[in-house]
């Protein structure tokens, strides 16, 4: 909290606009390289159909590969690193009229990642019930998914305040979560991409065959990803927290 404001905000603002570029190409690179080509090289009636919409994706790939290029490299890019450094540099969270600041950032470096931890894990917990429902739709689940990241990057960045290795047990815990939560994203993804509007091969009856077995295929995973997601989020509330 003491090193937010409107500088810190900005800052947080230009790194999303990139990383939602980034999410594209990604998206694809997961649908491509780990759901289409495994199974095309697995044979069988539809790996043909299976690599006609790996090719069909590969052209998306490749503008979504271009686009990510030209915001690093171009003025989007190059801004968010000035920026970043005049904030490191410049001290750019100081805020002169904000005389109570200067005691938050006296505060030990523990305490605050107590608070943070704290902060973040409530939330999660606050989503949690909603998004684990077996008829959760997609809002919350996703919801969820970004608070149990945003705890994750905390917990990495905040345990060495801790007792070595303490948070070990927590960060296992709440990687497989996560694992299980990536699977349902990259199933909802697959669920746009192949049965949402403009979908790859869509002329192509092989193609839309293989992309019907696929998403079957995907719905029935589901169900054993949901029921993982519940098995761990479980798991993770029984887990000592490591900051208290």
């Amino acid at each position: 909290e003491a090193l937010r404001g409107p500088a810190a905000e900005a800052l947080a603002t230009q790194a999303r606009d990139l990383s939602a570029v980034a999410g594209d190409l990604r998206d694809l690179d997961v649908q491509i390289d780990e759901v289409l080509r495994p199974r095309a090289a697995q044979g069988g009636a539809d790996a043909a159909g299976f690599a006609t919409l790996a090719a069909a994706l590969e052209a998306r790939r490749g503008d979504a590969r271009a686009r990510l290029r030209a915001a690093l490299t171009g003025a989007q890019g190059r801004a968010l690193l000035f920026d970043l450094s005049a904030f490191v540099a410049l001290r750019g969270w100081l805020r002169p009229a904000d005389h109570g600041q200067t005691a938050g950032l006296a505060r030990p470096a523990q305490k605050t990642a107590v608070k943070a931890l704290d902060r973040l894990w409530k939330k999660a917990r606050r989503a949690a019930p909603e998004a684990l429902a077996p008829d959760a739709a997609d809002t919350p689940r996703h919801a969820l998914r970004e608070d149990l990241k945003k705890l994750r990057y905390a917990v990495e960045f905040l345990s060495p305040a801790f007792a070595p290795k303490a948070a070990k047990p927590f960060r296992r815990r709440l990687k497989r979560l996560q694992d299980a939560f990536g699977a349902l994203n990259d199933g909802a993804v697959a669920e746009r991409l192949f049965a949402g509007e403009a979908p790859p091969a869509a002329e192509d009856p092989a193609a839309q065959r293989a992309a019907g077995r696929l998403l079957g295929a995907l719905a029935v995973q589901a169900e054993a990803d949901r029921e993982a997601a519940r098995d761990g989020w479980q798991a993770l509330v029984d887990e000592p927290r490591f900051w208290r």
